[in-house]
């Protein structure tokens, strides 16, 4: 994020959106999204599990507070309300670079159209398959030979069910390579 927004001092590169900022943050290094109405909760290992109390969520808020000092995240994200968030989100010249939200649409507004998904973050390695189908071990396996398995659903709901609870899928950002179809 840092490379992406150089330069651009008239812009927050990371604000609140739509969806959980922090969770949304936190997805790439292996977190997941709790089902409706429990995003602090998820089942791992057969167990439910505290979300923020596992060691992904850890390394995803160690990212997030180290992209904080850098300046790269709105230093009110946590104390503005929400019309001081929208006021950012919808003003008429923009000044977000990036936010979590369903459509851009629906998160920017008028100024939808000067938005673009980002590519994934760069760590840790294999982010965009995880964005798309949930976590390792969860949702999908990385086989030795550098190809991936998705894993059928552990809790009998349908693929893309739990593809939409365990992911990004439908929430952005996502990127996936040119190689992406070619994988197994």
């Amino acid at each position: 994020m840092n490379s992406f927004f150089q330069g651009r001092n008239d812009e927050i590169p990371y604000e609140e959106g739509y969806a959980d900022s922090v969770y949304f943050y936190t997805l790439p290094f292996g977190t997941n999204v709790g089902g409706d109405n429990t995003y602090d909760m998820a089942i791992k290992d057969g167990k439910p599990v505290f979300l923020p109390t596992t060691e992904e969520y850890r390394k995803g808020i160690e990212a997030m507070h180290k992209t904080c000092e850098q300046g790269l995240i709105d230093p009110e994200i946590f104390t503005q309300d929400d019309t001081m968030r929208d006021s950012k989100l919808m003003s008429k010249t923009p000044v977000i670079g990036s936010a979590p939200g369903w459509t851009t649409d629906s998160t920017f507004g008028a100024n939808a159209d000067q938005y673009v998904p980002l590519p994934a973050l760069k760590e840790p390695d294999d982010a965009s398959i995880q964005n798309f189908y949930g976590g390792f071990d969860k949702a999908v396996k990385k086989n030795s030979d550098g190809n991936y398995k998705v894993l059928k659903p552990d809790d009998g709901s349908s693929a893309d069910t739990f593809a939409w609870v365990n992911s990004l899928r439908d929430f952005g950002p996502k990127y996936v390579d040119d190689e992406f179809n070619a994988r197994k």
